[in-house]
């Protein structure tokens, strides 16, 4: 929730400063805000603490506050793999396994949840393409009935159905 260089409202959207790091700072970031889209991720090599902070400790602070505040629908963005864990990823910190601990408090949490598992965030099919899918997915799931506490994994492919994104997730399990 520090993004500078993002505009700082638009419409139905209002972005705000707080920083998951400091609990005391999202209650009033969040205000009364109806929904909250969670993705953050730790980045780089150089802190080895930066998957427990970010991707457990800061979700779980936002959870946390997003109760607290009345919110009605938590998306958290993780990475497909997240219930894998003897992925190499892993060998970073520990990176999945804490975006793991992540989901669990927000699947404890009582909230209206749907947690969105992409793939492939890197390996764009052209520039921006599959992080504006996974954006896509993400504002579905806010006004989606069938999104409601599922997990999604989302990859790219071009030979996927045309189903809508009611279909989509009314075809995955509640978790």
């Amino acid at each position: 929730m520090q993004r500078s260089s993002l505009p700082m409202s638009s419409g139905l959207v209002e972005l705000v400063r707080g920083d998951v790091f400091q609990f005391a700072s999202l209650p009033g970031a969040l205000g009364d805000a109806g929904c909250v889209v969670c993705a953050t991720g730790a980045s780089g090599l150089a802190d080895p603490l930066g998957p427990f902070n970010v991707d457990y400790q800061g979700t779980a602070n936002l959870v946390a506050a997003a109760k607290q505040q009345g919110v009605k629908k938590f998306v958290l963005v993780t990475s497909i793999g997240a219930d894998d864990l003897i992925n190499p990823l892993n060998l970073f910190y520990g990176v999945l396994f804490w975006k793991k601990r992540g989901e669990e408090v927000l699947q404890r949490s009582s909230l209206d949840y749907t947690i969105i598992r992409p793939g492939g965030l890197k390996n764009q099919l052209r520039a921006g393409e599959v992080a504006g899918n996974v954006a896509e997915v993400c504002v579905a799931a806010l006004s989606e009935p069938a999104a409601a506490n599922k997990v999604v994994e989302v990859i790219a492919t071009p030979d996927a159905p045309a189903l809508t994104y009611a279909q989509l997730f009314a075809s995955v399990g509640v978790n």
